[in-house]
């Protein structure tokens, strides 16, 4: 737009002014005249309202233009940033020279009580007038008188004779009216059919650029887009299409699709920005954070809570969110929360962000993982606490695959977190997990090829044609292999020795996070392989694939424990 102003202004000069009083800021190609609202309060006018007292006060800009360093020019030609202008300023100077004209205006009127600034009109003048001010074209004079009328009124603003401080558009055109000078129509001069203040237009939409007109007002990109959706549920462009939106026709529909989705995610409506992801294909999921915006659910409500249980949850998986906390449940036994991960999914930590008041409420809890939302499985994590910062660290010893998380306070009272964020387990490709092993065996025999249990035992990695390890006879020989790390084990292949495939019927699959706690994985007490396999071959696909850092096989009974060879494949942690 200040570029197009600058083409119609050929035959006077143009310049930028701009409120730098948040920070200065480029204006490159363009002179500037920059202000802030301290050096206006210097030049003895008052900062009111004071977020937005430029705004109010459209006329400040009079003072600072006649502070302008240049020569005193005949006329002035001010349009606000959100104007397109298609005409040739000079012919406006023109008409205002031939026909003694100091200022024209658009929608120049009497004011009655309906219009919003009345009482601000009717304080300025006997006979007020009313005006807007989006363009404005002023004589030398005009500039003069209104700033001396601003001036006046803030002396009687700060000796506490005015009560009001009125706005600019009643005291710009009563000021040049009562002082005998002609004030003139913009729309006898320039075509206003697309001149609004309701309305609002793309720089890429055709009638911006309608020769002799203005055209107001013009916003584009992410502004554009916001103003649209500001007011419109995001769930409505499901079935609709964005062509509907007459502000999103003209703009990149890429950039509208994520404006839309970013919408959804802060409403925040789970199901429209799940929908809406796959109609535009465009992933909306944290690959960092497997719970960012994901739906929640709590155990119940509370007087202090605001909303239904659902948008009101959901606020605890909103990286956005900054509220005290995020949910709060009414006062019960064992209060809980579940977030559902939409798919499954391995957990390396959590940070639960405590609410700040009240957090002794929430110190002895257990964290639960699912894949159903039915059967649920207690996890074993460290936990550490940043006091000062009410957060708790959470570090899972062996993640469980999972869908669902459920984290339940074991005291009566109230439930009411601030935020959590997931950190998942990071894993590399599919591979035969041995190369991140070492391993080692209950016992060795006189059979045996290794020196000691442990190289022994790494010899069943390597295989042999007959057997690879061979224990002593005693109760319950095991083999056991330490990853050093996370890994995740899809499927475990054994290769028994050949013709004593009796001595391996019953036995165990066991795990451990530490090496000293085991868990049965798998039982097979019929020597049969779980998974379909050849003869002399013992495999097991488990229907989930399970993270661990100690896998143990062990068996169930006194005997002799020899194979030939052992294929572990499965996703070391990074």
């Amino acid at each position: 737009m200040a570029h197009k102003a600058k083409e119609n202004s050929y035959g006077g000069d143009f310049v930028i002014a701009a409120d730098f009083t948040g920070g200065a800021f480029p204006t490159p190609g363009f002179e500037c005249i920059g202000h802030t609202q301290t050096e206006i309060a210097e030049l003895g006018f008052p900062i009111i309202p004071r977020d937005r007292a430029l705004w109010h006060n459209w006329d400040y800009i009079c003072p600072v233009i006649l502070s302008w360093e240049k020569q005193k020019y005949d006329y002035y030609v001010v349009t606000e940033s959100d104007v397109s202008a298609n005409m040739e300023f000079s012919r406006l100077c023109e008409k205002m020279a031939e026909e003694g004209i100091d200022l024209i205006v658009d929608f120049i009127h009497k004011p009655t009580p309906e219009w919003m600034w009345y009482n601000d009109a009717v304080s300025v003048s006997d006979d007020p007038l009313g005006c807007l001010l989006c363009v404005s074209i002023f004589s030398h004079r005009a500039l003069e008188l209104i700033t001396e009328r601003r001036l006046e009124l803030a002396a009687e603003h700060a000796a506490g004779i005015r009560t009001n401080w009125p706005f600019c558009e009643t005291v710009v055109p009563a000021t040049i009216r009562d002082a005998g000078l002609k004030i003139a129509d913009l729309q006898d001069f320039a075509d206003l059919h697309n001149f609004h203040f309701e309305r609002k237009y793309s720089e890429h939409n055709p009638v911006v650029n309608v020769p002799g007109s203005f055209v107001h007002s013009v916003v584009s990109g992410k502004k554009i887009i916001s103003l649209a959706l500001a007011s419109r549920p995001t769930r409505t462009f499901i079935d609709n299409p964005l062509d509907d939106e007459a502000a999103f026709r003209y703009e990149n529909r890429r950039d509208v699709q994520k404006a839309i989705l970013d919408k959804s995610l802060r409403e925040p409506d789970h199901t429209a920005s799940a929908i809406l992801s796959r109609i535009y294909e465009i992933d909306i999921y944290s690959t960092q954070d497997p719970a960012a915006h994901k739906p929640v659910a709590t155990s119940s409500l509370s007087d202090y809570s605001r909303s239904d249980i659902p948008a009101e949850a959901d606020n605890l998986t909103n990286p956005r969110w900054e509220g005290e906390f995020a949910f709060h449940t009414g006062y019960e036994s064992h209060p809980w929360v579940v977030i559902d991960l939409l798919e499954e999914t391995f957990l390396r930590s959590l940070t639960i962000r405590n609410r700040e008041t009240y957090s002794e409420r929430f110190e002895h809890f257990t964290i639960e993982t699912s894949l159903d939302s039915e059967s649920w499985r207690t996890e074993v994590f460290d936990l550490s606490i940043d006091s000062d910062k009410k957060v708790n660290f959470v570090t899972f010893k062996v993640p469980s695959l999972g869908r669902f998380l459920r984290i339940t306070s074991l005291s009566k009272g109230c439930l009411h977190l601030r935020s959590l964020r997931a950190e998942p387990l990071e894993l590399g490709p599919l591979q035969n997990l041995a190369i991140y092993a070492s391993a080692e065996m209950s016992s060795i025999s006189a059979y045996s090829r290794g020196q000691d249990k442990c190289s022994e035992a790494a010899l069943l990695f390597l295989g042999s044609d007959d057997y690879s390890i061979h224990s002593e006879n005693e109760p319950c020989p095991w083999w056991k292999a330490d990853f050093d790390r996370l890994v995740v084990i899809d499927q475990i292949r054994i290769l028994t020795r050949p013709g004593w495939r009796n001595r391996f019927i019953r036995f165990a699959f066991e795990t451990s996070a530490d090496g000293e706690h085991w868990n049965v994985m798998r039982l097979v007490l019929d020597g049969q392989s779980p998974s379909a396999a050849p003869a002399d071959e013992i495999v097991w696909q488990p229907k989930q694939a399970f993270a661990t850092r100690h896998l143990r096989i062990r068996l169930l009974e006194n005997g002799v424990l020899n194979l030939r060879q052992i294929e572990i494949l499965g996703r070391p942690a990074v």
